[in-house]
């Protein structure tokens, strides 16, 4: 963007205010430049928040505080085995099926059913045909 310093713009004209939120902006595009692992587009951010927006109307119907607080945990968790590339309703019949006989208070045991571990990412994987 050195050109720039060579030539005049005016800076309340539209392609002034252009010229100025650009630079403005060029340290964080070089931050990006620099770190390849990150995302150009924030939507898969605003996309986990229209879960929870859509599903306010939802809520109102939980009869209580600890049913909307249900609610919030499974929609966490199914929120979550879709970040990690799971299928959500295999997730939660693995959950139910493995978990009910494991020691809740063992972290160690727990920590292996969780939607990034090895165990699950084999048994919960969605088939091609179904992505």
């Amino acid at each position: 963007m050195e050109w720039l310093d060579h030539h005049q713009y005016l800076t309340k004209a539209k392609l002034g205010k252009a010229i100025i939120y650009a630079r403005k902006m060029l340290p964080s595009l070089y931050l990006l430049l620099d770190h390849a692992d990150l995302s150009i587009s924030n939507n898969s951010a605003e996309q986990a928040m229209r879960v929870p927006a859509l599903g306010r109307k939802n809520w109102l119907f939980s009869q209580s505080i600890k049913g909307a607080i249900a609610n919030g945990y499974f929609l966490t968790v199914i929120q979550t085995a879709l970040a990690n590339g799971l299928d959500p309703q295999k997730y939660l019949e693995f959950l139910i099926d493995k978990l009910a006989n494991l020691p809740i208070l063992n972290h160690e045991s727990i920590e292996a059913y969780l939607p990034w571990a090895c165990f699950p990412q084999k048994q919960c994987k969605p088939l091609l045909s179904d992505a």
